[in-house]
């Protein structure tokens, strides 16, 4: 376990408002990391499955993961970032479920 995500645990785990739980574990899932997906998902179903939203957020965020697991990043941020897309990401940017 790094030292965030220690820190995060904490603060996550801490007397804070499911919001704002929300707001602090969001990052992870934007990250191109699948071990950040991993503890976002931890974190999802230890403090958030009261969240009104719960079932809809685990279904964004599975699609999201779904990306990383594919393709091992965003295709959506490869023309800002100055990368190439293979033939496989521009059909799955193409595709349904790919616009979030």
């Amino acid at each position: 376990q790094t030292p965030a995500y220690a820190m995060l645990r904490s603060l996550v785990g801490s007397e804070m408002c499911i919001r704002d739980r929300f707001f602090m574990i969001l990052p992870l899932i934007h990250s191109e990391e699948i071990t950040d997906h991993d503890m976002a998902y931890y974190l999802l179903n230890k403090y958030l499955r009261e969240h009104e939203g719960y079932v809809k957020i685990k279904k964004f965020w599975q699609d999201h993961t779904k990306a990383i697991r594919q393709f091992h990043r965003y295709p959506h941020r490869n023309k800002i970032l100055g990368r190439e897309s293979t033939e496989e990401e521009l059909a799955f940017l193409n595709g349904p479920n790919s616009s979030w």
